[in-house]
This record gives C-alpha cells, structure tokens and sequence, in this order.
C-alpha cells in the first residue's frame, strides 16, 4: 500500500494551524503517515502545537521543523518539508487552508484509477466567518502555455501527486515570492507529466487578514515582474499584456504621487479597449452602491 504524507508551511499562525491540522487528522479512508509541519519564523507556540500532537498520536510521525535557512515564502518550505519526508504520495497544504474528510481518499483513488501522478481537486473559498462558497475549478487537458498567466485554479493545498512527479516537475522555485503554485504546476506540464481532476470541492480557502500573499501590495507586484520575467521567453503577447497589466494596476492602488500617476497611464496604455470599459463600469457600480440597483429596478427609472 501506497504511504502519504503532508506537508504544511506555516508563518507565525498558530490558531489557523490547529484548524489545518485537524482537518489533516480528520480523513477518511486514507491513513496520513506523515506530517511535517515547516515553520519559517520559529514560534514557540506553533512549536508546541505540533510537539504535543506528536505525544498524541504516537503511531504517525508528526514533525515539527524550523527553517533557520532565511528563506521566505511557502516555496522553500515546502521544499524543505519534502525532504524530510519518504512515503509514496505528496500532498501539500497551507496552513489557513483546510481539507474536508474525504480529500485525500478522493485524490488518491483519482491517481490510482486515472494513471496519471498528480491530481487536482476543485476548492471553496470561506470569508471570515462566512459559509464556504464554489472557488476554483480545475479543468483537465490545459497545456503548460494555457497556464502562464491565469491561474486555471491551482494552489499548494489542492494538489495531491506521487514523490517521483515532484522530483520530476523540479520541485517549487524559491526564487518566486508569489505565483509559485501556478509555476510549479506549469514546470510540471512542460516536464510533459499529466494530471487528472477530482470534481467535489474538497478544499476550502480561508480568505482574511493575517499577511496573506495573495494580498495586492508592492511585494506582489515585485513578486509578479519575476514571474514575468522568468517565462519573457515563452510567454505570449497577450499573456505578457495581462501581467503587466496586473503589476502596474497593484502599483496604482499602492503608490503615492507622481509613481501612482505613472503606473495609471501604464495601465491604460496595457488595456485595450474593451478592458478599459469593464473596469469603468465596475468602478462605476462599486460607487453607485445599492443606489444603482435601485436605479436599474425602478418602473419609473428611464434607461
């Protein structure tokens, strides 16, 4: 029988890091013998967390690992968390993410049955405090250059594959402080592996406050020139537009002054005509508010 294990990164969370690992604990029809568990900022509390689930649960080797290495972001420690592991399948998942009780027993079934190393489960989202609601839906059959620029609704904690397609795909750059899911799943297509898709929303995304990095800020915009920067030779026009265009709207949210003005009529200048429609009409409806539709609804409104 094939062994499992997960690894989950963590960045000074402790209270969302409890919930993951529970929902790790919590599955169903597949035992997880491993869990590594890398800590990049070395809080004793996640620390103790880990430990004592270790005494816990004796007959599943739970591991608590510090990265001293002064590597930031998911990528390296994901990395690390896999070389401290041996079993068969990997599976990865963020720290404020969450896995219901069925994921693993669906994406290991969908390997075994499909043949093919790596699985990707479709996923909910969950504001704080609010119901979880349909996120990412992966589609099969998509190439490595359908992937560059959008992400096709991959992240750490939706991908289940065997030890051997990691090694292969070249594991997670660690150069990359943003977009390293949607690069490592493009490296795996281009290293000319498949993949199959479990369709039931088995993952849930947590959105909130606690320094996410999918939040728009100058790091991401910095982090998405040198993912740009790394495909500049493959990339499409198009594809190469649409990043652009979403490094220079970041820095026009995040600048000041004379570098906001910049980037503003960097970002008209990437747009094309249509584009730049949908987003008046969005900043139009965004300052309306409920008033608009009020507006639109009225028997007495002319239109």
């Amino acid at each position: 029988m094939r062994t499992v294990a997960c690894i989950i990164p963590t960045h000074g969370r402790p209270d969302f890091l409890r919930e993951s690992l529970h929902s790790v604990l919590s599955q169903r029809g597949v035992s997880v013998a491993e869990i590594v568990v890398v800590d990049d900022v070395g809080t004793p509390e996640t620390a103790a967390i880990v430990n004592s689930l270790a005494q816990e649960i004796p007959d599943k080797t739970i591991t608590y690992a510090h990265r001293a290495d002064g590597l930031p972001g998911a990528s390296a420690s994901r990395n690390y968390g896999f070389a401290e592991t041996s079993s068969d399948i990997i599976a990865f998942l963020d720290d404020d993410d969450l896995w219901t009780e069925d994921h693993l027993r669906l994406a290991v079934a969908a390997l075994e049955e499909g043949g093919r190393p790596l699985s990707l489960s479709w996923m909910s989202v969950q504001e704080d405090d609010g119901a979880p609601r349909p996120h990412f839906s992966p589609t099969r059959g998509l190439t490595f250059k359908q992937v560059l620029s959008v992400n096709p609704g991959v992240t750490g904690s939706n991908m289940v594959m065997t030890r051997d397609a990691f090694v292969a795909a070249g594991r997670f750059d660690e150069k990359l402080p943003v977009s390293n899911d949607k690069d490592f799943f493009a490296a795996y297509l281009r290293s000319g592996q498949d993949y199959t898709v479990v369709e039931s929303r088995t993952v849930i995304h947590r959105r909130h406050s606690s320094g996410q990095l999918t939040a728009w800020n100058d790091s991401r915009a910095n982090g998405l020139e040198a993912y740009l920067l790394k495909y500049s030779d493959v990339v499409s026009a198009a594809d190469r537009r649409y990043l652009q265009r979403q490094i220079h709207s970041i820095r026009s949210r995040t600048y000041r002054g004379f570098p906001r003005l910049r980037e503003a009529v960097l970002l008209i200048l990437r747009s094309s005509p249509s584009t730049l429609r949908e987003r008046v009409a969005r900043r139009l409806r965004r300052a309306a508010g409920p008033q608009a539709h009020v507006l639109r609804t009225s028997p007495g409104h002319r239109q």
